[in-house]
């Protein structure tokens, strides 16, 4: 009977759970201004974080869009050559079509003319460049401007300005490098720029690295240049070793075709 009257009258009082909370209430009422300090630090910070994250984030799609901007620039360049060979590449089927022996001397000019026309059709890139490389100097250190100096450094290549498309190359890989992607279209750039350049060496150097971070779809791209890089150095026997690793461990792939048709040439 006791226990039960002792039970009965701790239900009166103040459990253990309400008996902590009741202090732990007191003491932060006593503590009140140091714990509203606390908060408001904290606070102060969560915000800043989110407001730089915020701010970022708005800096990112605003280089997206100046890129973007540029890459309809570049696409409308190829595009305006493209049409222009296609008004050339009527003209010559409209020759063509009269059939090979109804051809007249006149025809026969005409033609030879439309297909050199043809042939010398290219995207002139010098206003899109332009704006790659003033967008590549002011975002060097992010992804969006690695993309845009790679293109200036793939026109300075194509129009054989080697010198230069290394410099911006050099540039890109030293903020790039580490970064799979971006590193592994910099440095297959890198290796035909040195090649170009005949520095063998670094660019065989580059190939090699290329090699051991190339996934199984890229390793006969690699590999084919690796036995070109060679050919050019005039060290036959290593590009007739390189070729042949190549048809040995990638033989259904397209450089693999090119490599035999590489060392047919070299057997001559």
């Amino acid at each position: 009977m006791s226990s039960n009257k002792d039970f009965r009258k701790s239900l009166k009082g103040p459990d253990q759970f309400q008996t902590s909370v009741a202090s732990w209430m007191d003491k932060a009422y006593a503590y009140r201004v140091q714990i509203g300090t606390a908060v408001a630090l904290i606070l102060v910070v969560v915000v800043g974080v989110l407001g730089w994250q915020y701010s970022q984030g708005q800096k990112k799609a605003q280089r997206q869009q100046e890129l973007a901007k540029i890459e309809t620039m570049y696409s409308d360049e190829l595009k305006e050559a493209s049409e222009k060979r296609g008004k050339l590449q009527d003209e010559l089927k409209k020759i063509n079509d009269k059939g090979e022996k109804k051809l007249t001397k006149k025809d026969r000019s005409a033609k030879a003319l439309l297909e050199s026309q043809i042939a010398d059709v290219k995207a002139n890139h010098d206003k899109s460049v332009a704006q790659y490389k003033e967008f590549f100097e002011n975002n060097r250190d992010y992804p969006e401007g690695w993309l845009a100096g790679f293109r200036v450094a793939s026109d300075y290549l194509k129009k054989k300005n080697f010198v230069e498309a290394k410099s911006i190359l050099v540039d890109v890989m030293a903020k790039a490098n580490g970064v799979l992607f971006y590193e592994l279209q910099g440095r297959f750039l890198l290796a035909n720029v040195l090649a170009e350049l005949k520095e063998y060496d670094q660019a065989l150097s580059e190939i090699e690295t290329l090699i051991s971070k190339a996934n199984d779809d890229l390793k006969p791209r690699m590999i084919l240049l690796k036995g070109r890089v060679l050919v050019a150095k005039k060290d036959m026997k290593a590009a007739r070793e390189s070729l042949d690793l190549l048809i040995k461990d990638h033989s259904a792939s397209v450089e693999a075709q090119k490599a035999r048709a590489m060392k047919a040439v070299l057997i001559r």
